[in-house]
């Protein structure tokens, strides 16, 4: 049976710390330090489960496999969904075929190179030829080095492999391809709002367009936290579907980096106010029948549109339409560049309107100082895009060419 020691200590969040000892099927005794009573108690079943049911492997010969199931099911509890999602398509369907059998103790920066030029020539899993994207190698590099950080916690090996191995010279510059978005001009921008104006991808793509958020953003956004008066809209949930035990789900989770106010131009308070008018009418039409989601932008009876129901839509429309081969996504890649090199707005405003990161304690504390220099950044973008013949808005730039060499959105 393993024990749990009292708490010697605490972390510097805070947290206590135990010690959980046990001794194995050959008469070693074994401790971990563990941080929280209930990790230590839920690690304390799991040594216990395994030693009487004779899954349990000693740390020395504990294979890579054998850990990144162990890691997996421990990011799990603490990673958002999309996050775990990559997570284990990267451990199960790469590196555990190429790595599974090695011992944890004995893995080596040779094989953790190896593993990465591999993936730079001929990585794929779809059947096509070539390799993956540089970007995507990266992501199996923080992949290989949060595993072995966390082995590395968990007293397993006595140093990370990963630390010694630069991306720098695993990745050509040659093969170096940085990713620029398509993005819409002013007179394109014109285009695509009459091409939905009677559509049902008229809401999604003017609130996308005016305010920079992201899909589930949009299409969690609830009546509840806009102020029209104000014009000020707290996003604070994201959709998406998610797999479950039943098969999957429509979720509303939190947003990607956190909640966050996004300030709302003129022309799309006008909207908003002029679509909740017909959503009203539209209760009144479906009776009993109608889901109240409280959404701004939904179905006609009122439940979650399906993300994907909206960007491939999306992607059918502009395809017939002659406009550049832009994504749903691609709405908040043009207000941001737009904002940026148009329109002069500063990087940081922009930031706090797209969300790429945490705002942090300031912007939360001086929400309101914030919000009017978002609330100018937006109707500046607002008034770039009304047609005004005969008048030049201030800040704009001669461009000879369409498209612009911007960094992405995230």
């Amino acid at each position: 049976m393993a024990s749990i020691s009292k708490s010697y200590g605490k972390d510097k969040h805070g947290v206590s710390i135990y010690q959980v000892c046990w001794r194995e099927p050959d008469g070693t005794q074994k401790a971990k330090k563990v941080h929280g009573l209930k990790e230590a108690k839920a690690f304390k079943a799991t040594v216990e489960r395994e030693i009487e049911t004779g899954q349990y492997v000693p740390d020395n010969n504990m294979t890579v496999e054998a850990y990144v199931d162990k890691w997996l099911e421990s990011v799990k509890k603490t990673k958002k969904y999309k996050t775990f999602i990559d997570y284990r398509l990267i451990a199960k369907k790469h590196i555990v075929p190429a790595l599974g059998k090695i011992k944890l103790t004995e893995v080596k920066p040779l094989h953790i190179r190896g593993y990465l030029e591999a993936l730079l020539d001929g990585g794929r899993i779809d059947g096509e030829e070539g390799g993956l994207h540089p970007t995507t190698i990266k992501k199996h590099r923080r992949t290989l080095h949060l595993i072995f950080e966390t082995a590395l916690e968990d007293d397993l090996i006595a140093t990370n492999p990963v630390s010694r191995v630069k991306i720098s010279k695993i990745i050509p510059k040659s093969k170096e391809r940085k990713f620029v978005p398509e993005t819409l001009n002013r007179d394109e921008i014109h285009n695509l709002l009459e091409l939905v104006r009677n559509t049902r991808l008229k809401m999604p793509v003017n609130v996308a367009l005016f305010t920079a958020t992201r899909e589930g953003e949009v299409l969690a956004l609830r009546w509840r936290n806009l102020d029209l008066e104000k014009r000020i809209a707290y996003v604070a949930e994201n959709l998406q579907r998610q797999k479950t035990d039943k098969g999957t789900a429509l979720v509303f989770d939190t947003p990607k980096y956190g909640s966050r106010y996004v300030a709302l131009p003129k022309t799309l308070v006008s909207l908003l106010t002029q679509e909740k008018e017909s959503q009203a009418a539209r209760k009144v039409a479906w009776g009993p029948a109608y889901h109240d989601y409280d959404l701004v932008c939904c179905q006609d009876n009122g439940k979650p549109w399906e993300p994907s129901n909206i960007s491939n839509n999306f992607s059918k429309l502009i395809k017939k339409s002659g406009l550049p081969k832009v994504r749903y996504h691609d709405l908040r890649h043009t207000i941001c560049s737009t904002m940026s090199e148009d329109l002069g707005i500063s990087a940081n405003t922009i930031a706090l309107q797209a969300g790429h990161t945490d705002p942090g304690f300031t912007s939360r504390v001086y929400i309101h100082s914030n919000m009017s220099a978002q609330i100018q950044a937006v109707d500046a973008f607002d008034d770039y895009v009304k047609p005004a013949a005969g008048r030049k808005p201030a800040g704009v730039s001669k461009k000879k060419n369409r498209t612009r060499g911007v960094s992405p959105a995230r």
